[in-house]
C-alpha cells in the first residue's frame, strides 16, 4: 500500500531561536500528485547565502483565468519565492525578418497588470522579461539575425518601451531587455542599437535592468556582450549539460557547476564587475535531464533526477557570495499542470518543488544523507499487519509505487507529526532483509540505495516493505510499494 500525507493539514506554528514562522495551510490541486510530492512539515529558516538572493520563479502567463492565476501565485509565494518573473512572448516571422508582433497567446496588458499587482500584494517583487521567438518553434531565438537591423530594432524597441511603461506605472522592480538573442547581442555592429534601446528604457523606467545571456555549447554570448556596463546585473540563461550519463550523483553535478563557474562565470565577474544572477534555469522531470537540460533527452519520467539537479544547484550556488539569485523556469497558472506524471519543466507538485521550498524557505543545515546498499540476503523479518485504527501511519515520500528505477536513488518515508528520532524504521526487499533507515532531517527516515545491485529478480517486480517501531520495540505501522529496476 502507498500512503500519502493529508494535503489539507498544513498549518502549524514553529518556534526557533531565531524567529517565529507560520507555515500557511493550503489545499492540494491534485491529490494524486501528493503520492510523491507531498509536503512534509518543515520549519522554514533561511540559508545564510540564500537569504539575500532574488528567489524567483517564472510564471507562464498567457490568457489563463484570474482565479487560477491567484491560486498559483499563492502557491509560488508559499515556496519562499520573493520574485515573480513574467515572460510575455512576442514573435518574428523568420531569422531574417524585421517584424516584432504579439503571439496569439501573448497575455493582454490588462492581465499582465493584474498579475503584477497581485504578486506585489502577496509580497513578491517582479521581473518582466519579454521573450522574442520565431514562428517556426523548431528554430531558436539565438539565431535571429534580421537583414534590416534598423527596422528590426525600431520594432523591438517599441515592444520593450510598451512594457517599460507598464513596469514604471506598476512598480516592477526589474526588467530584462532581452533573452538569448545571441546573434543580435554579441555582434558589435549592433552595439549602438542596444545602447539606444537601453537609453530609451532608462528615460521611462527607474528600476533595475538586466539581460539574459546564453553561454556554452558554441553560443558564447555571456562574455561578448558589449553593453553590460549599461545594465545593473549580468543575467545568465544557464542550460548547460551537467552530466554524460543518466544517473549522475549530486557530487558529480556540483563538480560540473564548479567547472562552469571557472570557465564562464568567474571571467565574467572579473571582466564586468557586476552582480551575477541566473535569469533562467530549469530541468524537465525526465531521465537524462542533466545531459540535455534544454530539451528532451528521453521520454522517460525521472522525478528524482530533476530533484537532484535542483538540490545540486542550491548546494553549489549558496556558497558563492557574489551570486545574486535565480529565476527558475517554470510554473503554470493551471491547476492541472505538474504532478508525478508530468515530464515538463515545472516543479509543481513534484519532489523538486519540495527542494525549492527547502532552500527558499531554508533550514540552517541541509539533511545528512546516509548511503546504504541493500543486502536482501539478510534473515527475513516478519511484518505484522497494521491495526485498522492506527493513528500513526508511514507515509512513503519516494519513490513512486510501480515506478521503474535505476542507479542510486533514495527511499524516504515519514510519519506525520512524529520526530524520526523517536522511532526505528527498516525496509525489506521481497520478504528478505531488515535494513535500517537513518534520520535524514527533522522529519524523514531515509536510505540511499544502489538499485543496480538488485539483480535477484531481474528487472522485477520487487516488493519493498517498510516497518516502523517505537524505541521500546512496539509496532507502529507498515507500508509497502512495488518497484521495477531498469538494468
Amino acid at each position: 500500500m502507498v500512503r500519502t500525507r493529508d494535503s489539507h493539514s498544513r498549518g502549524l506554528w514553529f518556534e526557533s531561536r531565531r524567529a517565529h514562522f507560520i507555515v500557511m495551510s493550503y489545499t492540494s490541486k491534485k491529490i494524486l500528485s501528493f503520492l510523491l510530492a507531498a509536503v512534509f512539515l518543515l520549519p522554514y529558516f533561511s540559508y545564510a547565502g540564500i537569504e539575500s538572493w532574488q528567489k524567483g520563479i517564472t510564471l507562464r502567463l498567457r490568457s489563463q483565468p484570474k482565479a487560477d492565476i491567484d491560486a498559483e501565485l499563492a502557491e509560488i509565494r508559499q515556496t519562499g519565492a520573493n520574485y515573480l518573473t513574467i515572460t510575455p512572448g512576442w514573435v518574428t516571422d523568420s531569422i531574417s525578418s524585421s517584424n516584432v508582433d504579439r503571439k496569439t497567446n501573448t497575455p493582454s496588458d490588462d492581465l499582465l497588470i493584474y498579475t503584477i499587482d497581485k504578486a506585489h500584494e502577496l509580497g513578491m517583487k517582479v521581473m518582466l522579461k519579454p521573450h522574442l521567438d520565431l514562428k517556426d518553434y523548431s528554430r531558436w531565438r539565438a539565431n535571429i539575425d534580421p537583414l534590416n537591423k534598423t527596422l528590426f530594432f525600431i520594432n523591438y524597441k517599441a515592444m520593450l518601451l510598451l512594457y517599460a511603461k507598464i513596469s514604471q506605472a506598476h512598480k516592477v522592480e526589474q526588467f530584462a531587455i532581452g533573452s538569448e538573442l545571441f546573434k543580435l547581442s554579441s555582434n558589435r555592429a549592433n552595439e549602438h542599437y542596444w545602447r539606444d534601446v537601453i537609453s530609451e528604457i532608462r528615460r521611462r523606467y527607474s528600476g533595475k535592468l538586466t539581460y539574459s545571456a546564453v553561454f556554452g555549447g558554441g553560443y558564447e554570448e555571456l562574455n561578448f556582450i558589449p553593453f553590460w556596463d549599461s545594465l545593473d546585473y549580468v543575467g545568465l540563461s544557464a542550460y548547460l549539460p551537467l552530466a554524460n550519463n543518466t544517473n549522475p550523483s549530486i557530487e558529480s553535478l556540483k563538480a560540473s557547476w564548479a567547472a562552469i563557474e571557472k570557465k564562464y562565470v568567474i571571467p565574467a565577474l572579473l571582466k564586468f564587475n557586476k552582480p551575477i544572477i541566473i535569469t533562467e534555469i530549469g530541468y524537465k522531470s525526465i531521465d537524462g535531464a542533466a545531459i540535455k537540460p534544454e530539451g528532451n533527452y528521453s521520454n522517460r519520467i525521472d522525478l528524482q533526477e530533476q530533484a537532484d539537479l535542483y538540490w545540486a544547484f542550491f548546494e553549489f550556488w549558496r556558497q558563492r557570495d557574489y551570486f545574486g539569485g535565480v529565476h527558475f523556469w517554470d510554473w503554470w497558472p493551471d491547476p492541472n499542470r505538474g504532478g508525478i506524471f508530468d515530464k515538463d519543466f515545472t516543479p509543481q507538485d513534484k519532489p523538486a518543488e519540495e527542494i525549492i521550498r527547502h532552500f527558499f524557505g531554508g533550514v540552517i543545515e541541509p539533511p545528512k544523507i546516509p548511503y546504504i546498499t541493500p543486502n536482501p540476503a539478510i534473515t527475513p523479518v516478519p511484518v505484522p499487519s497494521a491495526p485498522p485504527d492506527s493513528k500513526e501511519q508511514i507515509i512513503i515520500f519516494s519513490p513512486v509505487d510501480n515506478s521503474k528505477i535505476s542507479g542510486e536513488k533514495k527511499l524516504k518515508i515519514y510519519i506525520e507529526n512524529k520526530n524520526p528520532e523517536t522511532y526505528f524504521a527498516a525496509y525489506s526487499v521481497n520478504g528478505e532483509g531488515g535494513i535500517s533507515m537513518k534520520n535524514a532531517d527533522p522529519y524523514f527516515k531515509q536510505a540511499v540505495v544502489q538499485f543496480d545491485s538488485w539483480t535477484q529478480n531481474g528487472d522485477g517486480p520487487y516488493s519493498v516493505v517498510f516497518i516502523a517501531r517505537d524505541l521500546d520495540g512496539s509496532f507502529i505501522d507498515t507500508a509497502s510499494l512495488t518497484l521495477f529496476v531498469k538494468h
